[in-house]
């Protein structure tokens, strides 16, 4: 039976609008969880307010919070919501699950459903993970799927491997994660933990000046990118880094990506996926002297959704890694938040590389790449 205290699905909307929350509080709510048939707890943390892109391309000035579902003490949502000074929710970001949502009317969300996006990649990995855990490490086995042709020749000398590169010469060391090769395969451990295994190859490549300098896409010498990294006052590098990619990501309304376009664009436009993120928050960070790069790599869709009893759906995207105080760490474009270990990055694009040919070439990676998760903790 349900306490007095407990409440239904709008508990948080209800509670908002009974009562106002002011930045710096935090208040906690006992919910019905609809889709496990349980109870849990809701945390509310008002986090003050921000300037937020609505779904008409316009800006609202919101109070900003970030919501944790708690089932049994387990961390099991994680999503951020933006109200106004009625406690009407406006906008909501699920980052695990890339989605967003606004309030609006139905003839407006309709028009919306007239554009499919077909830029999506989506790859099936061996394995389990259940990104929910939140885990401290994961590890892949990645191999190439033309080791030997239909003639004896090696995987080296063949045509196929020349159009389609060899997973282990590319998986690389990057951020939090670690490669070692053995024979016809790379064995990768992505870890939140410091301490390398041995034989395991850490990425302790030094920032060059490529990773400041301006480039066709990460235009950061426009003035409109020079403005909205200015936007940030002097924080420490670390927290300096998550705020100015969060900038991006909350000045951004969600849309299907419409291919590589400079940060300048972008910024202007106000608008993008989660590649396009990727592309702007680089270019906030080099302009403001923070030696960032860009990632090609997998991620989990759904949350790490499990298409059948021993396989996982993921998805190509591009991320950033950010030099900050002696370490490059690996942050989420659509949170400003540092990734988990369920990501595999598969590509670190050259200095002054063409993104479109990276990309292009990471797509025919996949296509001769065997992957496996073969461990979790």
């Amino acid at each position: 039976p349900l306490g007095e205290a407990s409440r239904g699905l709008f508990a948080i909307e209800q509670s908002l609008r009974r009562e106002g929350i002011e930045p710096g509080q935090i208040r906690r709510l006992e919910v019905v969880l609809p889709t496990v048939d349980a109870m849990g707890l809701v945390e509310l943390s008002c986090l003050g307010q921000a300037s937020i892109a609505m779904i008409d391309g316009q800006y609202r000035t919101l109070m900003e919070a970030e919501v944790l579902t708690y089932q049994d003490g387990d961390l099991i949502e994680s999503k951020v919501i933006w109200f106004d000074e009625n406690g009407v929710i406006e906008k909501t970001l699920q980052p695990a699950l890339r989605l967003e949502a606004f309030r609006t009317t139905e003839p407006d969300a309709l028009k919306r459903f007239d554009r499919r996006d077909d830029s999506d990649v989506l790859v099936t990995v061996r394995g389990k993970l259940d990104k929910s855990t939140k885990p401290e490490q994961v590890a892949f086995v990645v191999k190439s799927l033309s080791e030997q042709s239909e003639s004896g020749e090696t995987a080296e000398s063949s045509d196929q491997s020349q159009s389609a590169p060899s997973a282990s010469s590319k998986v690389p060391a990057v951020a939090n994660q670690l490669v070692r090769s053995t024979g016809d395969q790379v064995q990768v451990l992505v870890s939140s933990q410091t301490v390398s295994p041995k034989k395991f190859r850490r990425d302790q490549s030094q920032p060059t000046d490529a990773d400041i300098a301006p480039t066709r896409l990460i235009d950061h010498g426009n003035a409109i990118v020079k403005r909205t990294a200015t936007t940030i006052g002097n924080l420490p590098p670390q927290e300096l880094a998550s705020e100015l990619v969060l900038r991006i990501a909350n000045s951004f309304s969600l849309t299907t990506w419409n291919g590589w376009r400079p940060a300048s664009t972008l910024i202007r436009g106000q608008k993008g996926g989660p590649i396009d993120h990727a592309v702007a928050a680089a270019a906030v960070l080099r302009a403001r002297g923070i030696p960032a790069r860009l990632v090609f790599g997998l991620v989990p869709t759904q949350s790490g959704r499990v298409t059948s009893q021993d396989f996982v759906e993921m998805q190509l995207t591009v991320w950033v890694v950010a030099y900050v105080e002696d370490q490059w760490v690996s942050i989420d474009p659509m949170t400003g938040k540092r990734n988990d270990t369920t990501r595999l990055a598969l590509r670190v694009p050259s200095d002054n590389a063409d993104l479109a040919s990276e990309y292009a070439l990471t797509f025919q990676q996949l296509a001769n790449t065997a992957i496996e998760i073969v461990g979790v903790k």
